[in-house]
C-alpha cells in the first residue's frame, strides 16, 4: 500500500466522527458557496466601482483555467481511478456519491485553491492584510479539500496536486492582470476625503 493509500485511510476511516460526516459532504457542494462569492463580487463592486470589472473578469478567468485544466486536461490524462472505484466498500468510508470521472487533479482543490489566491493576491494590500486574508483563505480552500479524501472520492495527492495547479494558476493569471490592465483600472481603495 502506498503512503497516499495509508494517509487516505487514515483520514477517510480513522478521523469518523458524526460531526465531520454532517460537514465535510456539505462543505464539498458548490452551490452552498454561491452567497460568499455574491458577497464577495458585491464588496468589490461597492468598493471599487468599475475597477472591479477587470479584476472579477481575473476570477473567473482563473476559474475557467483551474477548471479545464483539472478536469479535462489532466484527468484524462493520467486516467487515475478514484479510491472509491478501486477499493472494496470495507476499507472505504464512501459519505457521497462516487462519482464517474477521474481523480488526479482534485478539481474542487484546484477550483478552490486558485480562488484563493487570486482573491488574496487582488484584495489583500500589504503584508499584514495578505496573511490574514491568505490564511483565512487558504484555511477555507484547504477544508473544502481535505473533505475530499474524507467522504472517500480522493486521495490526499489529488488533493495536493490540485492546491499546487491551482496556485500557480491564480498566479499566472495575476501576473496578466497586472501586466495588461491599465493602471487607472488596477483596484486600489477609495481613498477618504
Amino acid at each position: 500500500m502506498s503512503i497516499d493509500e495509508q494517509i487516505f485511510h487514515w483520514i477517510n476511516t480513522g478521523w469518523t466522527s458524526d460531526v465531520l460526516d454532517a460537514v465535510a459532504p456539505w462543505l464539498r457542494e458548490a452551490e452552498h458557496w454561491i452567497p460568499l462569492y455574491l458577497v464577495i463580487a458585491a464588496y468589490m463592486i461597492l468598493r471599487y466601482r468599475k475597477r472591479a470589472l477587470p479584476a472579477i473578469a481575473a476570477i473567473l478567468l482563473c476559474f475557467g483555467l483551474t477548471d479545464v485544466i483539472s478536469s479535462r486536461v489532466l484527468k484524462p490524462l493520467v486516467e487515475r481511478p478514484r479510491p472509491c472505484h478501486v477499493m472494496v466498500e470495507d476499507a472505504i468510508e464512501l459519505r457521497v456519491h462516487c462519482g464517474s470521472g477521474y481523480s488526479f487533479t482534485s478539481s474542487h482543490a484546484t477550483n478552490h485553491f486558485g480562488f484563493a489566491t487570486i482573491l488574496t493576491m487582488l484584495l489583500a494590500t500589504g503584508v499584514s492584510r495578505r496573511v490574514l486574508l491568505g490564511s483565512a483563505s487558504f484555511l477555507w480552500a484547504g477544508s473544502i479539500s481535505l473533505s475530499q479524501v474524507y467522504v472517500g472520492v480522493h486521495y490526499p495527492l489529488d488533493i495536493v496536486a490540485g492546491a499546487v495547479l491551482g496556485t500557480i494558476l491564480a498566479l499566472l493569471v495575476h501576473h496578466i492582470y497586472i501586466t495588461f490592465t491599465p493602471s487607472s483600472w488596477l483596484m486600489r481603495p477609495r481613498l477618504s476625503v
